[in-house]
């Protein structure tokens, strides 16, 4: 069953791609939305930087192995996953590395 997902959700990231680049064009909405919030920034003064926070995200962060964590965020699309860790009882993060393979973010104790 969990190859049949790990399938099932590569066919679905490959198509989503390819409908990306058929429609690669914005549309008049975010070409307006984005203008709107061109003229809507005050002029940086010179030195300070232009990234902005555009969105918080908040959720329920549950107890998994490091495995499990894989398993979710494959089945989610992410390139990473926050999770509790319960080996250690820490917030970990498991990310997919530009290789293909897996990392692992663990705070420092002490």
């Amino acid at each position: 069953m969990t190859s049949q997902i790990k399938h099932f959700r590569k066919k679905q990231i490959l198509n989503r791609r390819r409908s990306r680049r058929v429609s690669s064009e914005p549309d008049a909405t975010a070409v307006l939305d984005m203008a709107s919030e061109e003229l809507a920034r005050p002029e940086l003064e010179q030195g300070e930087s232009s990234l902005v926070i555009v969105r918080h995200k908040r959720f329920t962060v549950y107890p998994m192995t490091e495995e499990e964590a894989i398993e979710q965020m494959e089945l989610l699309g992410h390139d990473c996953f926050v999770f509790c860790n319960p080996a250690d009882d820490q917030m970990n993060v498991r990310y997919r590395r530009k290789d293909g393979h897996y990392g692992l973010i663990q705070p420092a104790l002490g």
